[in-house]
């Protein structure tokens, strides 16, 4: 570990020292000037080496977009199952110098093909995205921020227990002849043992070295065209970034803006907003009935989702209304009281609620530029097909097969997701804050809001509360409910399950900036294995 921390600091020092290229004139116009400057940054991610990544870009100089394109990068090297060049996300961007982030929509879209035939691939944004987020608002050379994720893969790291968990368990799926360096012997490689992805560091180094063109028009792009038959050299030349309002919900507390459609940034407000409109603070005190609330909230959220959330490039969403607290009182009325509703709408599609897949990070600079991104293959390893050193999405899995549903099967569209990056803002406070899960997500953050502005609860004791999730009649439990609230939740009618895998119920990733004294606090979640670090943290 430390020497890999010692070469990144020797390699992005030699970069700051003038040696390598200037980024264009373009990326200094986000700089803005070291009045609004408070000295505090952070990165919290679900693997220590991207947080280390993050932390020596802003240490170096670079601002919250910089470190944002290190991390995303170095994730693509340490958590290969979880997101990558091979797939897509959405970044909300917090400019320092403004009121309301901006919304960077790189998600993948499905190709120029006419008929779905159930394709799983789409067009992969990844590195379009970086490359846009970082033409906008960086200050550093792309090179530089790209190399450390070169260096993890040429160099290797050691493996943690995640990525071996995910290797064992995904076996079966991958062609583990194909990949020895990832199952030597035919075994998943184990936790401190070093893994090195020479594929990957040479397809990284092409993007380093020619930008996205390598990926989208180069030979990259004819690797990928060829492995997936269903997507044309074309549509990988015609993909653009999108850059969409975020969803936007007043609070008593502050205003939360979350992710645009298709992505989950309206069910994750309108679960916020229900909560303070049903009084929620009063179940404090009342484990089971704050449960099946939130679990009431969740499942009407979910039918609004699946009833009018889509790709807006094909169907026109009023994302205003849909927040409203008009639309929010209508939604109130659709909440059982005492016992859980089945009425569930349906909508013929993978929702993936089985699934823990994506991931989450969050940065903050200096200046308060701050990113909240989730990035993702869709499920854990995509397809599981490996072409040049990456994995590939399967994202076009989730289109609905209903022609009249919002989430229908069109070209060029982006399927519905269930991930929600978002970012929260007070006088007091800036919070980013995001998590995977599938089709918990949603629920899981906000049950960790809720009990943060309702029920007084520091962030970290918010984080570490026992979860659950309700659906189709079943409470969906971590372990250590007490028999008394299961009990409780079984005399009102649900089905009872206790789910022992970790995260299944996500893994949160936060940043808090305090807006007077300007420090950082992270959180990350135990769950995934997740770290921070800040400027200020040795002062805390």
């Amino acid at each position: 570990m430390f020497k890999i921390m010692m070469s990144l600091s020797l390699l992005l020092n030699l970069f700051s020292s003038g040696e390598a290229a200037q980024p264009e004139e373009e990326n200094n116009e986000s700089e803005v000037s070291s009045e609004t400057s408070s000295d505090n940054y952070g990165v919290t991610a679900s693997h220590p080496l991207a947080v280390e990544v993050g932390m020596e870009v802003l240490e170096n100089g670079g601002n919250a977009a910089d470190a944002a394109v290190a991390v995303s990068y170095a994730l693509n090297v340490v958590e290969p199952f979880g997101s990558g060049i091979g797939g897509g996300g959405q970044a909300l961007l917090l400019p320092p110098d403004k009121e309301e982030p901006m919304v960077y929509d790189y998600k993948v879209a499905a190709p120029s093909k006419e008929d779905w035939d159930g394709d799983v691939t789409g067009v992969p944004g990844f590195v379009k995205g970086m490359d846009t987020i970082h033409k906008e608002h960086g200050a550093k050379s792309f090179e530089e921020l790209i190399s450390p994720a070169i260096e993890l893969a040429e160099d290797g790291f050691e493996v943690d227990p995640v990525l071996a968990e995910r290797l064992d368990g995904a076996k079966s799926r991958l062609s583990v002849d194909d990949l020895s360096h990832l199952y030597p012997n035919g075994e998943p490689i184990e936790a401190g043992e070093t893994l090195k992805q020479s594929d990957l560091a040479e397809t990284l180094t092409k993007i380093r070295d020619d930008g996205p063109s390598a990926f989208y028009e180069g030979e990259i792009g004819e690797n990928f065209a060829e492995a997936v038959p269903n997507v044309k050299e074309s549509d990988l030349e015609d993909y653009e970034v999108t850059e969409p309002v975020p969803v936007k919900g007043e609070l008593n507390e502050g205003t939360i803006y979350s992710a645009s459609p298709p992505l989950s940034g309206v069910p994750f407000v309108q679960s916020l907003k229900l909560a303070e409109y049903m009084d929620i603070e009063e179940t404090k005190d009342n484990e089971s009935e704050f449960a099946h609330v939130m679990s009431e909230i969740s499942r009407v959220t979910n039918n609004d989702k699946i009833n009018k959330i889509g790709d807006p490039s094909s169907k026109e969403i009023d994302e205003e209304e849909l927040v409203s607290d008009e639309y929010i009182e209508e939604l109130a009325d659709e909440i059982s009281p005492d016992e859980p509703s089945t009425e569930t709408a349906a909508d013929d599609e993978n929702a993936g609620d089985d699934h823990t897949d994506t991931t989450h990070f969050v940065v903050v600079d200096k200046d308060g530029m701050m990113v909240s991104a989730t990035n993702t293959l869709s499920n854990f390893f995509g397809t599981g097909e490996y072409v040049d050193g990456y994995f590939i999405n399967n994202a076009d899995k989730y289109f609905s097969k209903l022609s009249n549903s919002p989430n229908s099967y069109k070209p060029g569209k982006r399927s519905r997701s269930s991930t929600a990056p978002s970012i929260f803002m007070n006088e007091d406070r800036t919070i980013g804050i995001g998590t995977p899960g599938g089709g918990r997500i949603p629920s899981v953050m906000a049950q960790v809001l809720t009990r943060h502005f309702y029920f007084d609860e520091s962030l970290e004791e918010a984080v570490e509360a026992l979860r659950f999730y309700g659906r189709d009649g079943t409470f969906y439990a971590e372990p250590g409910f007490s028999e008394e609230v299961l009990e409780d939740m079984e005399e009102r009618g649900y089905g009872i399950r206790v789910n022992h895998h970790t995260m299944f119920f996500g893994g949160i990733q936060a940043l808090e900036v305090d807006a007077d004294e300007g420090t950082v606090n992270g959180i990350a979640d135990e769950r995934r294995g997740g770290s921070w670090d800040s400027s200020n943290k040795e002062e805390e």
